[in-house]
Order: structure tokens, then sequence, then C-alpha cells
């Protein structure tokens, strides 16, 4: 028998999946052109440490609004994302993990359960504000993909759906193909290690790591 929250995260992942493809949602034509955005605000945990966001909002948003969430270890980037959400009438909130950015706390690598956890309020936060209508929805790929199924795993309450892509997993599949770590994870992970981008480390370009599969392959 399968259980009800699985039912329920099943749902929800297919009711995201109409929501984010770009379909206005319902009252977007009250919006007007542009948007604002709120930096560095702090979202409260419930150990009192506090996650840094940055909450793009419509400039003239006159009801309250669903809001699309992302919880990252990487830099806060989201100009063209809030561009593209705030324009079809969504909040868009991108949220430090603890210890990136200004967020408190040490961060953790493994993905545990206080990354659920933080999902979990930094979500519940999010619905409780004035311009939220009580839906969110969380949407990315890799570790933003990773940091979804985690909240999910916790039940909100306010989580209308969730929307992951290529969640990678260390040890399942890649950068650990069959439990052999790839080299350039260690690049990724010294590039998210401290609270800021690590503009020591470059990342090996897009060549570089086909050409070094095919000598892995080909034995060349």
């Amino acid at each position: 028998m399968i259980k009800k929250w699985r039912v329920r995260v099943l749902v929800a992942v297919l009711m995201t999946v109409g929501v984010l493809v770009g379909m206005p949602v319902s009252g977007a034509t009250e919006v007007g052109p542009g948007y604002s955005i709120e930096m560095s605000r702090m979202i409260p945990m419930r150990d009192g440490v506090g996650l840094e966001a940055w909450i793009f909002k419509p400039s003239q948003l006159n009801s309250k609004a669903p809001t699309v969430l992302c919880l990252t270890q990487y830099e806060i980037d989201g100009m063209a994302r809030g561009r593209y959400f705030t324009q079809r009438g969504y909040v868009y909130a991108q949220v430090y993990v603890r210890g990136r950015g200004r967020s408190g706390g040490v961060k953790s690598e493994n993905l545990g359960l206080q990354v659920g956890r933080d999902g979990y309020d930094a979500l519940e936060w999010i619905a409780a504000q004035p311009w939220s209508d009580g839906r969110v929805v969380m949407y990315g790929g890799s570790f933003f993909g990773m940091t979804q199924w985690r909240t999910a795993a916790q039940i909100p309450p306010h989580l209308a759906g969730i929307a992951p892509y290529v969640p990678i997993y260390p040890g399942w599949d890649v950068p650990n193909t069959n439990g052999i770590p790839q080299s350039w994870s260690a690049v990724i992970m010294g590039d998210v290690s401290g609270r800021s981008h690590n503009t020591r480390i470059t990342v090996p370009s897009a060549s570089w790591t086909r050409r070094s599969a095919s000598r892995r392959t080909t034995g060349g």
C-alpha cells in the first residue's frame, strides 16, 4: 500500500511541472513591469540560526502570489531567473544554506537532515509572509535538486510541488561513477567549501572533461 505522503509528493511534482512551464498564474495581469529585490533578508531557523535570502518580487504586485524557492550552496545569481518568474507573477527566492554567504551555522557536506529541516523552515517562513498566497514550489538542478528531496521528506504543509533535475548524489552516480570519484569533483567541492565563490579554483571546461572521459574509455 502506497503511503499517503508519497502520493502527496508525487502529485505535487506533477502539479509543479504545470506551474513552471511558463503559464502565468492567476492574477498575473495585475502585475506591473519590472521587479524589486530584497537583498540579504535573514530567515530564522528553529535553532536560532539565520539563512540569507534574496527575494525577487514583481515591482507592482497588487495581490498575493505563489513563490518559487531555491535552496543553494552556489553564488546567488538569480537575476535571469528572478526576471523570468516575476514577469509571470511569481515571487522568486534564493536562500543560502548554512555556512554560505551571510548564512549562519556551519556548512554540511553530507546533505543530511539539517538541510531538509532548514528547507522546511525557510519554506514555511515564506508561506507566512504577507505577499505570499501560501503556495511554495521548489525548483532547480544539481545541488538545488538534492535540497528539494531533503525538504520534501520533511513534509512542509505549504510545499505545493518540487521540480528537481539532474539531482546528483555522491556515491550513487556523478560525480562518483561506480563509486569511484571523478577528479573534477574535488574542484567543485573546493569551489563551494567557503562562504563565497573560490576565485582561485578553475572549473574544467566541457571540452577538457570530454577529452578526459575519452582517454579513460579508450585507454588513450
